[in-house]
């Protein structure tokens, strides 16, 4: 019954949020002697700065446009909102164009509440010489086509994943050493064993296996992984923070361990039941010790695809996280409340460096740095620490293997996860309530916020990706260090995003996402639970949790 009256007043503040909204943008489309345009958009994360200046193009370029007869120009109204339940109230909304989190496309499709934008996504952009549908992805393009027409467009990229302070870990010398002659210490016993003793020594090649690359001596396997942290802690400081509201952003970290684990076919083979050929390595059995004893290699397709829930890298990333979010010293006693908003524990992350505490690391989006700026965190830890202004923060490639250490050559380029099913798409109910010529200029909008131009703008005034072809040129140096590491992983590396033209998969969206509110991480290892977290946190072991997530030939066909 709570619920049920939660949500419903949930709904009616959307309701009225959108109404007021609306009414302070002058009413209705038939006002004023501009065709108007209103766009709902999500304020989180990206914020609107970007938004802000392809609309003030986009006016600029229709400034003789007639959409509507009387009317000359275009005017984009827009609307920035981080709470209401948009989707309740979809279908009555006066809001044309929307740009959010968390879209379920293919529920929502299935009830007509999207426009088809087919004919603006496959014809050519003038004077690029090619559409936006020729900048989406092969999976992409066929997911979001699976019905034979266009509904969304992919918006930002959030990845997942861990982002280091960069500064600290060079004043600490925490990077893993080429040549053992340059040793912090030489006793294997000792927490900096195998750690460079001075900036001038030659660190190893990092993940990517690629020596003078960004992520040299950093941890290329889960051992070296656990040996950084334990020194972390030996230099008295947190390993980890994290926004404790709930269990997205330590649900994130696991799906970003995993998928750095398994690589991208495998991953991908999680939402697409085929692993491109390459085999992904299955957990047979246990042993007395607790540990893995027995494993095969298998290529995943239609017929076995419930065998990913076995991936060595899930049990793998079930047992990091599981100690990280059981031993008090592995993080910050901040995350464990929700007394502290996201952007507190941000800015708790980026002032820790001045305390006696410094914190190594945080669980965030790539989103996050735009958005610590956005709430005035940045700016309010600048004036208490001028100096934080030098501060170096960037997004960590995280490891690749179990153990050992990558050898040059035998590495692999980043694979990162984004996870919060971001889109873009117009309502369908644009005519009904505004006439055909807002329809076109709707359309128009959007297509005018996917041109090369558009694209490159929302990068470099929100420090964040979007799932398109797309590039930066000489103009990525522009951005902070964050940024250039996150766009540099978004070039270079490898984005597992969660959807897929398969029927199952579409069918049964709640499974066939990374999103935290799915069941990626569903377990029936007693009493059951979502997601690691929570299971963690209630005792349950890694290894008892990864057998819950088991699944067979029987359980596959029930979802047909």
């Amino acid at each position: 019954m709570k619920n049920k009256f939660l949500r419903a007043i949930s709904t009616i503040v959307a309701a009225v949020a959108m109404t007021a909204g609306f009414a302070a943008c002058g009413g209705n489309s038939q006002n004023g002697d501009k065709t108007t345009v209103y766009v709902w958009n999500y304020d989180g994360g990206v914020g609107h700065a970007w938004l802000d200046a392809v609309a003030a193009r986009f006016e600029a370029a229709n400034a003789e446009t007639e959409y509507e007869t009387g009317k000359k120009g275009v005017k984009i109204e827009i609307y920035n909102d981080k709470d209401s339940d948009w989707g309740s109230v979809l279908s009555s909304s006066p809001y044309s164009v929307f740009f959010l989190e968390g879209v379920q496309y293919n529920s929502y499709q299935s009830q007509n509440k999207f426009l088809d934008i087919t004919d603006i996504v496959t014809e050519e952009i003038v004077g690029e010489g090619r559409s936006i549908e020729d900048k989406l992805n092969a999976n992409t393009k066929a997911s979001l086509k699976a019905s034979g027409k266009y509904y969304v467009l992919p918006h930002y990229q959030s990845l997942n994943g861990v982002s280091y302070n960069k500064t600290f870990f060079d004043e600490k010398n925490l990077y893993f050493a080429k040549n053992e002659s340059d040793y912090k210490s030489t006793n294997p016993s000792s927490p900096f064993y195998g750690f460079i003793k001075n900036a001038q020594c030659d660190k190893t090649c990092g993940p990517d296996g690629v020596f003078g690359n960004d992520d040299d001596g950093l941890p290329s396997s889960l051992e070296e992984f656990n040996r950084l942290l334990n020194a972390i802690i030996e230099l008295t400081a947190k390993p980890f923070v994290w926004y404790g509201g709930g269990a997205s952003y330590q649900t994130s970290f696991v799906n970003a361990l995993w998928a750095s684990l398994e690589g991208y076919e495998g991953a991908m083979a999680n939402f697409i039941l085929d692993s491109a050929g390459k085999e992904t390595e299955i957990i047979t059995g246990f042993g007395a010790d607790g540990k893995p004893s027995g494993t095969e290699k298998v290529v995943i397709d239609e017929n076995n695809y419930y065998k990913v829930y076995s991936q060595a890298s899930r049990y793998y990333a079930l047992e990091t996280a599981q100690k990280i979010f059981t031993d008090g010293r592995y993080y910050h006693k901040n995350s464990l409340t929700d007394t502290n908003s996201h952007t507190d524990i941000q800015g708790l992350f980026l002032e820790s460096m001045y305390s006696d505490t410094p914190i190594a690391m945080i669980f965030e989006g790539s989103y996050w740095q735009n958005e610590a700026k956005d709430s005035g965190e940045w700016d309010r830890v600048l004036r208490a620490h001028p100096e934080a202004k030098d501060l170096e923060i960037r997004f960590m490639p995280l490891p690749v293997q179990v153990s050992g250490s990558v050898k040059e050559g035998e590495g692999r380029a980043p694979t990162v996860v984004d996870a919060l099913n971001s889109y873009a798409f117009i309502n369908a109910n644009v005519k009904i309530k505004h006439g055909e010529g807002v329809e076109n200029a709707a359309k128009d909008f959007l297509k005018f916020c996917y041109t090369e131009e558009s694209l490159k703008e929302f990068t470099l005034k929100s420090s964040v990706t979007k799932n398109l072809d797309y590039d930066l040129g000489e103009a990525a140096e522009s951005l902070s260090y964050y940024a250039q590491s996150a766009y540099k992983i978004y070039k270079e590396g490898k984005v597992v995003t969660a959807i897929s033209p398969e029927a199952v998969a579409i069918k049964n969206p709640a499974i066939f996402t990374l999103h935290p509110g799915g069941e990626f991480w569903k377990t029936t290892a007693a009493p059951g639970y979502n997601n690691p977290w929570t299971g963690f946190r209630n005792n349950v072991s890694a290894k008892d949790y990864f057998l819950g997530m088991a699944k067979d030939k029987a359980w596959a066909d029930s979802l047909k």
